[in-house]
């Protein structure tokens, strides 16, 4: 019971994490490509806000990662990586309570 409350509580968290990171793809692609401009003062900051929540996380990932020049997969490394956490603890669920 306790375990089941604390996979969702997990869950909750990394479908947030999810969400920011999607936004976080999407807007530095908009701003890699220039499909968005730098003078943009509302979507730099929402940028410079998600990168700020999200930077604790990341850069341990880009550390690991090789350079890719200009093009930021640590994003798309965390979502896999919780995908497999979440498959663990759903099996663990599943199987052994």
């Amino acid at each position: 019971m306790l375990f089941t409350t604390l996979f969702e509580i997990i869950s909750i968290i990394f479908m947030a994490i999810r969400y920011l990171l999607i936004g976080y793809m999407i807007l530095s692609f908009l701003f890699a490509f220039n499909v968005v401009n730098s003078s943009n003062h509302f979507l730099t900051s929402a940028l410079n806000g998600i990168d700020s929540l999200l930077a604790p996380i990341l850069n341990p990932i880009r550390k690991l990662l090789p350079d890719s020049r200009g093009m930021d997969f640590s994003p798309l490394v965390l979502i896999v990586l919780m995908l497999i956490i979440e498959t663990v603890l759903a099996n663990y669920q599943r199987y052994y309570l």
